[in-house]
């Protein structure tokens, strides 16, 4: 599960750094193409209008929607991207979860006293836990 968890992330990071940069370059040739409709009209209003500059602005309107489609073709890409990097890591995140929940909880062993008594007397010595703490529990461990 894990595996699928860590794919999604890796697709979603990369769809969304594709997304975005479709979506910037269909803006940013949007923006030209916008400027060059307004150089041309800008011209005509100067020079006066002809058949070649009505047809290069008609070129550049045309050009006006195919980036439009660009624009928004990157920004489904991008939306997806961000959808499959999000689920990718709470995937992750649960997985790591569940993975620390399934594991067993080790008991200590009944020939681990000794190192059982050593970590109670460190926990004591450190302040951690009382001496009538302490005393509780070497007993117990004992099994006095």
């Amino acid at each position: 599960m894990a595996s699928t968890s860590k794919t999604a992330a890796i697709i979603g990071g990369v769809s969304t750094v594709v997304g975005g940069g479709i979506t910037a370059y269909g803006y940013n040739r949007y923006s030209l193409a916008n400027n060059m409709i307004s150089a041309q009209s800008g011209l005509d209003s100067l020079f006066g209008s002809s058949d070649s500059s009505r047809k290069t602005i008609s070129i550049w309107e045309g050009r006006l929607d195919n980036y439009k489609i660009v624009i928004v073709i990157g920004a489904i890409i991008l939306v997806i991207g961000v959808i499959l990097l999000a689920s990718g890591v709470i995937g992750l995140g649960s997985d790591k979860k569940k993975s620390a929940s399934s594991q067993p909880k080790t008991q200590p062993k009944a020939n681990n006293k000794m190192a059982e008594l050593k970590e109670l007397d460190e926990l004591k010595d450190a302040g951690y836990i009382t001496p009538d703490e302490y005393d509780a529990k070497r007993k117990n461990i004992l099994g006095l």
